[in-house]
């Protein structure tokens, strides 16, 4: 599964308002019969701005109908910059 329309938007409430958008390309890998899937499609956070590195702002969670070594799943985010 590849879920290419992932948008971060971040602003803040000054005058005037900054922000800035980042898009994401989630490309779900499966080596064997079931495809995983991802629990939430949208959410919307209102977050207020300063918070420290490693803010936990939500987690994400998916699904894998296999069993054992199969069913585990990892999460990467990569940063080429």
């Amino acid at each position: 599964s590849i879920y290419n329309n992932i948008q971060l938007i971040s602003h803040d409430s000054g005058t005037p308002t900054l922000h800035t958008k980042l898009h994401l390309i989630l490309d779900i890998i499966d080596v064997n019969d079931c495809i995983p899937t991802i629990q939430k499609n949208s959410t919307v956070y209102d977050i207020n701005e300063n918070n420290p590195v490693g803010y936990i702002i939500d987690k994400l969670i998916a699904y894998d109908c296999d069993l054992g070594e199969n069913a585990e799943i990892e999460y990467h985010l990569l940063n080429e910059t």
